[in-house]
């Protein structure tokens, strides 16, 4: 039987925290309608930038193939473009710049089947892993 301070010492956990954490962001996800994230209706994408030495790429720092879990490829290649984006001057041309990432021109997006990487899930970055926490961040403060 467990008393109260085994109850509070589990509580503290890390596997608590992260269901508690998992939860409440299924409720978000509910909240703003994103049920097919909670629900496992994505696919997998594979972006990757036509002509990474293109100046428009000058307006994203990551300039190599990324794999985004996501509702289509038009969502795999916001995610993309919220994640990489950064602020630049105008263009040798005078036009503003805008997010290779969002750019068919620019940048190729296919969805992909391979055992490695599971459709099942929520949006996430599956390949290079170290973007999914800060994407993870963005969610849960409701950035993207």
């Amino acid at each position: 039987m467990l008393d109260q301070h085994s109850c509070q010492n589990s509580m503290r956990s890390p596997r608590y925290r992260n269901a508690l954490e998992e939860v409440v962001r299924m409720q978000t996800l509910a909240a703003q309608g994103r049920t097919n994230e909670i629900f496992g209706t994505n696919r997998v994408y594979r972006l990757w930038p036509l002509n990474p030495a293109s100046p428009i790429w000058r307006s994203s720092t990551y300039k190599e193939d990324v794999i985004i879990r996501a509702l289509n490829g038009e969502r795999a290649r916001e995610v993309a473009k919220l994640l990489f984006s950064i602020g630049i001057p105008r263009l040798p041309d005078g036009s503003a710049p805008t997010s290779p990432w969002s750019d068919v021109d620019a940048a190729a997006c296919e969805r992909i089947m391979l055992n490695e990487y599971l459709e099942q899930g929520p949006e996430a970055v599956l390949f290079p892993a170290k973007y999914d926490h800060e994407f993870g961040w963005m969610i849960k403060y409701g950035i993207c």
